[in-house]
């Protein structure tokens, strides 16, 4: 299931959202699209936050003929793979596939070579951080150069959504969260404060400080942690995300720009996928059999 849309920016052609029915298996949809997009001359960047699920895939593709290869933070300094991406800025050239988790989400540059296909996919899969549109876009920055396209991968929405109720694609309010987080620990900070008679800062309410996830104790001032308000509010969102996919993908249209999104049913290249039955192959269903490609366009 495919909706491909035209990109207005020059960062990638192309922005895929692509979703599978939860009873069919991530391993099995990843290994034929990734088959699908490999045998038409795309290397692919594939961020899936599974240490152990990218292993699996690595051995899979290799048993196939398609070079892979996984960084994780556990053996990057081991990798040439990882050293070519962040002594060279570039993509190895031996490889097809290149499997990461968050590990190259953020803090490297990637330049593409001359007449190289790329493909970034990012899988938001269970409890992934990659329900994060502000990731995402993180993720779609780390190749300077324009190229081909971004594609998401997803389960689709549950069986408890609906397209036909519209709060179903309302977004995560992030800065009313932040700020109504930022209220509540100002008010804990002054209530604090004001029972202790506004004195200097006691034991008593350096020990309350710590019970409190939002405030600190710095320079002998009550302060509010910022940053653990992010935090938690990023937790928060990828949350709202894993379970509400109909808002996710509003969410990633508002992050990036798109033209009039199409339809499009995948062309599975079954030929080389282990153990490929029929009821398997339930995830080749086109989008518009199971929801109205409409009902996306809120």
């Amino acid at each position: 299931v495919i909706e491909v849309a035209r990109q207005n920016r020059k960062l990638f052609q192309e922005f895929a959202f692509i979703s599978f029915p939860k009873e069919a298996s991530l391993n099995e949809c990843l290994l034929t699209y990734i088959y699908n997009r490999v045998n038409k001359g795309y290397k692919i960047l594939l961020y899936l936050q599974s240490v152990k699920i990218n292993e699996q895939l690595v051995s899979k593709f290799q048993e196939n003929g398609v070079s892979a290869i996984n960084i994780d933070s556990s053996s990057k300094k081991e990798h040439e793979a990882y050293q070519s991406i962040i002594n060279n800025s570039r993509l190895p050239e031996n490889f097809d596939v290149i499997l990461s988790t968050s590990l190259l989400s953020e803090g490297v540059s990637i330049n593409t070579q001359e007449n190289e296909k790329i493909e970034v996919v990012v899988v938001a899969h269970k409890h992934s951080k990659f329900f994060n549109p502000f990731v995402i876009e993180q993720i779609s920055h780390r190749i300077r150069q324009p190229y081909e396209r971004l594609s998401i991968l997803t389960e689709d929405p549950a069986d408890y959504e609906t397209p036909k109720v519209k709060t179903n694609f309302r977004i995560y309010n992030y800065k009313k969260a932040f700020y109504g987080l930022k209220e509540n620990a100002l008010k804990s900070k002054y209530n604090l404060i004001n029972a202790n008679g506004f004195k200097k800062i006691t034991d008593d309410i350096i020990a309350q400080c710590e019970k409190n996830a939002y405030l600190d104790v710095s320079n002998n001032t009550v302060i509010i942690d910022e940053l653990r308000i992010l935090y938690t509010i990023n937790c928060y969102l990828e949350l709202y995300y894993q379970t509400n996919r109909y808002a996710f993908l509003t969410a990633l249209k508002k992050q990036f720009p798109l033209n009039t999104l199409q339809s499009e049913k995948l062309d599975l290249d079954t030929s080389k996928k282990d153990n490929c039955n029929n009821d398997e192959k339930i995830y080749s269903t086109p989008f518009n059999e199971r929801f109205k490609v409409g009902d996306f366009n809120h």
